[in-house]
């Protein structure tokens, strides 16, 4: 949770979802069958928001972060395309750039109802303005809302070829 939406803390919950990001790169590199360097990690929603919080905290074995359609907020009161305090997420996502440690892709639907291309472009500019490191890509409107495109069907051959090359520079394919 981040709170009430008027005094939403997006810091503690984007560093709380990548506490649990942590935990589970901690057990599943521990599995034999599992490779425990070049970690990806992909989160979607708030757990793109965890995904940005955890490029900001010292990580072993992580060497690509991917944020699908991330932000924390969205949907106040139910309506589409309002933000609870839009102005603190942009300010908590510079917050996390300071101390970015691995370049990141940041992956956005133009017709997201979460977050519409002015918010989560003014997410990303303050995460790199504040030193954070990442590529934006826009991709076009999908299908009634583009918040679902990375689990929907079909989703993958739009946000694909941008993850393909990201993963090819990160992992050095």
């Amino acid at each position: 949770k981040y709170g009430p939406c008027d005094q939403p803390d997006y810091i503690n919950a984007g560093l709380e979802t990548a506490r649990d990001i942590q935990a589970a790169v901690n057990f599943l590199t521990k599995i034999p069958e599992s490779q425990s360097e070049h970690v990806v990690i992909i989160g979607q929603s708030a757990g793109g928001w965890g995904t940005i919080a955890y490029s900001s905290l010292p990580h072993n074995n992580v060497s690509a972060l991917i944020n699908m359609a991330g932000g924390r907020g969205g949907h106040k009161n139910q309506i589409k395309n309002q933000n609870c305090s839009p102005d603190s997420l942009i300010r908590a996502a510079g917050q996390f750039g300071k101390s970015e440690h691995t370049n990141m892709l940041w992956i956005y639907a133009a017709n997201d109802s979460f977050f519409d291309p002015a918010l989560a472009k003014s997410m990303y500019e303050a995460f790199i303005n504040s030193g954070g490191k990442a590529e934006f890509i826009q991709e076009p409107a999908f299908s009634n809302d583009g918040h679902s495109e990375f689990g929907a069907i079909g989703g993958s051959k739009i946000w694909g070829p941008a993850v393909e090359k990201y993963l090819n520079q990160q992992l050095k394919l």
